[in-house]
């Protein structure tokens, strides 16, 4: 299936979008993953008060109309612990789309309080 890269850099406050990509016959979800501030990577989106949303919008039909807002997440930065008191190095986020399969998706990486330094990928699975 097909996978957005973003790379590591600094980003300022503001939006990016990525996409349109055409999604392969098959599709069951997507997953996305944003790099964490940790103790070992300590400039990545290392602001508690800084956030990230990211946004998912899909086609039904071929690209021609999208389903605006139609997948929403966002997460502060700062260093975040599991359950178990171990630093997370990223964030994930897993999001399913059956039984309607979308053609296409697009987004945006929105950063609120920045600037930030982080990377991310989205794969669809």
């Amino acid at each position: 299936m097909g996978t957005i890269n973003i790379p590591e850099q600094n980003r300022p406050t503001g939006v990016v979008p990525f996409g349109p990509i055409t999604v392969a016959s098959g599709l069951t979800g997507f997953l996305m993953t944003v790099a964490r501030c940790t103790s070992a990577t300590p400039t990545i989106w290392s602001n508690a008060a800084s956030q990230i949303v990211l946004t998912l919008d899909c086609s039904y039909n071929g690209g021609t109309i999208y389903q605006v807002g139609q997948f929403r997440w966002s997460s502060r930065g700062g260093i975040e612990l599991d359950k178990f008191g171990v630093e997370k190095s990223s964030w994930v986020v897993r999001a399913r789309v059956e039984p309607n399969q979308p053609t296409h998706i697009r987004g945006t990486f929105e950063i609120v309080n920045g600037p930030i330094r982080t990377s991310a990928s989205i794969i669809t699975l």
